[in-house]
């Protein structure tokens, strides 16, 4: 399912980007917001109904869930740079990753606990609520729509400028497009952690929890940390800086067998990624013009995903077709191992977000389907 909607998210990226572009950023956020309320309060009134629900019910969930987030970030990427003065990128991002990671603590506990003891249609309402609260939020935020070219271009046009655009600007480009390095290794490393959790480490399932816990303190402190760096050495630096060091953790991973050793390049990992895409955010608000940015960021979007399905493609084939039989045995162990806790929430807790959206039910689907769509 996560690969399906990879694969489908990455087709609609240009046309995202390109609406992004043409239609307010305030309007398009208010009608993910609402979309995301008829969607909770529809199947909150089916389970009130006492239906039961199915398996459809729970991907028909993920599904929107996705969906909705793909759009979210990107349109309130475009929508902060253009409310916000550029003297407040720097800040503004480093906040908005500290409050992504507090929102992903808060939802995922009251999820699990939530779980345990209310029918999940009362869990659905809670979210239907906060997507209510999240369009008042937004209605009344002041906004005045830039100003915008009058000329008439053609479709294609329109959706090929984020190409053309960094074609001119081949260096910025490729700086760009190093620093997504960290967060295809993230998406790596959420297949690959519980597998090396079992079969290197020889811990169970705790330790995977623990894991998720102090990847998001390290990427909480990259947002409290890396807008200093940016005022004191640059946005360009930081970044060389941050990837750099995910780098280094990522290759330490080859010669630990030491639990507390993993926590600390977990931590660090977690801190090269999000200080990175503190670092990257801010360049882009202050090198790429907003009435380009839903475009641009489009395209790396597009290539983003596609590196990570290409990664985690050739990961699944060596672990399941080319290596041995007794691979195949492994991977049911570790599934049967960690089911208790469902798959890595990394995802949400990357999250980069600045609404009062309680994640609520999202959160719950996220950690089971281990997604991440926000670079």
């Amino acid at each position: 399912m996560s690969t399906a909607m990879t694969i489908i998210m990455f087709l609609l990226t240009p046309y995202v980007g390109m609406w992004i572009d043409q239609i307010s950023r305030k309007v398009m956020l208010m009608f993910g917001e609402a979309i995301g309320l008829v969607i909770a309060a529809m199947f909150a009134l089916y389970g009130m109904a006492e239906m039961k629900y199915h398996v459809w019910h729970l991907v028909f969930l993920f599904a929107s869930g996705s969906l909705y987030y793909f759009l979210f970030y990107p349109t309130l990427f475009a929508f902060s740079q253009e409310v916000f003065h550029p003297d407040q990128y720097k800040m503004l991002n480093g906040i908005m990753e500290i409050q992504g990671q507090l929102a992903t603590v808060i939802s995922g506990g009251a999820a699990s606990l939530l779980l345990a003891k209310v029918p999940l249609y009362w869990i659905l309402w809670l979210d239907a609520c906060t997507y209510a609260v999240a369009i008042i939020c937004f209605f009344f935020i002041p906004y005045q729509r830039s100003f915008r070219n009058g000329k008439t271009y053609s479709f294609w046009t329109k959706m090929t400028e984020g190409y053309h655009y960094m074609k001119a600007r081949p260096l910025l480009f490729w700086f760009l497009l190093a620093s997504l390095m960290p967060f295809i290794g993230v998406m790596m490393t959420n297949y690959l952690h519980p597998i090396y959790i079992v079969d290197v480490l020889k811990e169970d399932s705790s330790v995977y929890g623990i894991q998720s816990m102090v990847y998001g303190i390290g990427a909480a402190l990259a947002g409290a940390v890396v807008p200093l760096w940016l005022r004191k050495v640059g946005t360009e630096v930081s970044i060389t800086i941050t990837v750099f060091m995910y780098a280094m953790a990522m290759t330490m991973f080859l010669f630990v067998k030491n639990m507390w050793i993993f926590y600390v390049l977990v931590s660090l990992t977690a801190f090269g990624n999000a200080g990175t895409r503190v670092a990257r955010s801010s360049l882009m608000m202050e090198r790429i013009p907003n009435e380009k940015i839903g475009r641009v960021d489009g395209l790396f979007r597009a290539l983003g995903f596609s590196y990570s399905f290409r990664f985690v493609k050739r990961i699944y084939w060596s672990c399941v077709i080319t290596a041995c039989p007794d691979s195949i045995c492994r991977i049911k162990r570790i599934a049967y191992h960690f089911r208790g806790i469902g798959a890595k929430d990394r995802g949400i807790s990357e999250k980069r977000t600045s609404s009062s959206n309680i994640h609520g039910i999202k959160g719950i689907f996220y950690t089971l389907a281990g997604g991440r769509y926000d670079m």
